[in-house]
């Protein structure tokens, strides 16, 4: 399921819950961490010192109490934002923590591309949460308010497919724990807060991490839907594009209409002729974007300006939002006959260096689709007229960033 044929092997016995509010993703990733009761496998790109950063780390921590056993793997740069005092709790509280690609002096430059994108969390081996949202208060809402917050989706999911994603999480850790002795910049920012007795515990805690995985045996997932689904993981260098071809595949056979909604849509090329295919056909093609100005990335905003004229040009309707960031990735074809929701970027980054997870699925996906309708009304049209109006500076760096698309 993980290297490719995405469309064949998709699967029934599933239940599927979108998460589209911050508040409800938020509840959802608490509720499970509090469920757990043997392990909680998780790959995040981003820990945030903040309030919601804070909070995840002592749900992580309660469950260590419980006697669960955490495997949490971080990017080594996405999280560089978590705070000494995050990292030091959950190795004090016994979290078997291992960092992707930290940055070290010597690495040649294309490996500090390849990143660890995935948000991906298993508990118990029976549901998974999969999605484009870290932790964060950009991104998750404890309280109930969702003001603010950036505009994300992800999923949970039980059946089947979850045997994918914990067997995917697992051969990850254990590379990471192959991996152990080299020097892990965020670790060595937690145990540098340390007393020796303490860090001399965290090394021995982290020398028995292989042992750990061991002890729990993968889980039967048994077939408990309705729900078509399966899982779509992009691997870096060793299976790319796997997300983002599940996205050409489906735009080559929609018949009606696609609707996409990325953070960074810089696609490659198969999927930019699907796309330009299917407005031949005759499909209606709706792209909703962040706004250039709103756009954590400027230059992939910029660089989004640029490479939309042709789309725009062939018939394609593009909207942007303009009041806060579009972070999620999902994408819904012919009212629910395909649809996927997860962390891969339509760029070039997701489709060549990064690890990204995503569920590709078949049916009922109303919650995804009324997101994308509410989203929509809300944004502005960008149009043709609009791109023209440029001042002439701002069409000069689009042009620029396009020529840099390849490292957005």
């Amino acid at each position: 399921m993980t290297s490719g044929g995405v469309g064949k092997k998709l699967a029934s016995g599933h239940v599927v819950q979108f998460l589209v509010d911050a508040a409800h993703a938020w509840q959802a990733l608490q509720t499970a961490i509090d469920g757990a009761q043997v392990v909680v496998d998780a790959q995040l790109y981003a820990l945030h010192g903040d309030a919601v950063g804070d909070a995840f780390v002592a749900a992580l921590a309660r469950a260590r109490s419980r006697g669960v056993t955490v495997r949490l793997v971080l990017d080594g740069i996405g999280s560089a934002d978590a705070s000494p005092e995050q990292l030091q709790a959950l190795v004090d509280a016994g979290v078997h923590l291992r960092v992707f690609g930290p940055v070290r002096l010597g690495v040649p430059w294309r490996y500090w591309m390849r990143r660890n994108h995935r948000k991906v969390f298993c508990i118990d081996g029976a549901l998974a949460l999969i999605g484009g949202r870290n932790v964060g208060d950009a991104y998750l809402a404890p309280g109930g308010d969702a003001t603010g917050c950036w505009l994300d989706a992800g999923v949970t999911v039980r059946g089947p497919m979850v045997a994918d994603v914990q067997a995917l999480l697992r051969t990850d850790w254990q590379g990471r724990v192959r991996a152990g002795h080299r020097r892990d910049w965020l670790l060595d920012l937690a145990r540098a807060r340390q007393r020796p007795t303490r860090r001399l515990a965290a090394l021995a805690r982290a020398a028995n991490c292989k042992e750990s995985t061991a002890a729990h045996p993968q889980a039967a997932c048994e077939p408990c839907g309705p729900m078509v689904a399966g899982l779509a993981a992009n691997h870096g260098a060793l299976h790319t594009g796997v997300a983002n071809s599940a996205y050409a595949l489906a735009v080559r056979a929609a018949r009606q209409q696609v609707c996409l909604a990325n953070a960074y849509f810089l696609p490659g090329r198969r999927l930019r002729l699907a796309l330009l295919a299917a407005l031949r056909r005759g499909v209606q093609v709706r792209i909703l974007l962040p706004a250039a100005r709103v756009n954590d990335v400027r230059l992939a905003g910029l660089a989004m300006e640029h490479g939309l004229s042709r789309f725009l040009g062939c018939g394609a309707q593009v909207r942007v939002v303009t009041h806060t960031m579009l972070h999620a990735k999902f994408g819904v074809v012919d009212d629910g006959d395909w649809w996927t929701v997860g962390s891969a970027n339509l760029d070039r980054l997701s489709l060549h260096r990064n690890l990204e997870a995503n569920v590709v699925g078949r049916g009922d996906c109303q919650p995804l689709a009324q997101a994308f309708e509410a989203w929509w009304s809300a944004a502005e049209p960008w149009t043709q007229q609009a791109a023209k109006a440029r001042p002439w500076w701002r069409k000069v760096l689009g042009w620029l960033a396009w020529q840099l698309r390849y490292v957005l």
